[in-house]
């Protein structure tokens, strides 16, 4: 029904990835023993990574964060530094017995990021599995897209701080977002990560270079 390839299959791609990164969350901690707080997070980064092979690549990030937690008076501030990977475990295409999608894919990814506020540290780690289709547009145009996938899948997310405590109800969610591909080489994604009381949003543009 179509071509199947599987992580570890291809060449070094040997190529760069640069990103631009915004995305805001809400997320709810304990402190104080059974207290608990919600603090509202948003976070500005550039991405920078390598393709290893054509299913993997590294990345590091630096940016900056604000958190405004509703136990605090003030909001604060802090650069914001990471490293995460984006791995492609699984791709089918040419699926002939659906016309409308091209192909589908199983992505996967995990990051750990570190902001220094003025009150408590935040170290955050997130991880991802995710089931995409991939419908093939065949646009002459460039400002459209060449090709739209649309994903989902669960996520993890918890973190570890000197004045908060994750809240054991939101460590594992569901992600949904899209997609667009311009060229090979060129992207634009927007999703949200949604929990039990916590949810974010994010977009991201990228290309290799």
């Amino acid at each position: 029904t179509g071509t199947i390839n599987y992580a570890g299959i291809g060449d070094d791609l040997g190529a760069w990835h640069g990103a631009l990164y915004a995305g805001t969350a809400t997320r709810n901690a304990q402190f104080s023993g059974s207290r608990t707080a919600e603090i509202d997070f948003s976070r500005y980064n550039v991405i920078l990574g390598y393709d290893l092979t054509r299913w993997l690549t590294i990345y590091g990030l630096a940016g900056a964060a604000n958190a405004d937690a509703d136990n605090r008076s003030d909001d604060s501030s802090s650069g914001l530094f990471g490293a995460g990977f984006w791995a492609g475990l699984l791709e089918v295409d040419q699926l002939s017995f659906l016309t409308t999608i091209s192909r589908y894919r199983v992505n996967s990814g995990a990051e750990i990021s570190y902001a220094g506020f003025d009150e408590f540290s935040w170290t955050q780690f997130d991880g991802f599995l995710t089931f995409e289709l991939q419908n093939e547009l065949n646009n002459t145009s460039s400002i459209f897209p060449d090709n739209i996938g649309l994903f989902f899948g669960p996520v993890v997310s918890f973190f570890e701080s000197d004045e908060y405590d994750s809240d054991s109800d939101n460590l594992v969610g569901m992600t949904v977002g899209v997609n667009l591909m311009f060229t090979d080489d060129t992207y634009l994604t927007g999703a949200g990560d949604f929990f039990s009381d916590d949810s974010s949003v994010y977009g991201m543009m990228g290309v290799r270079f």
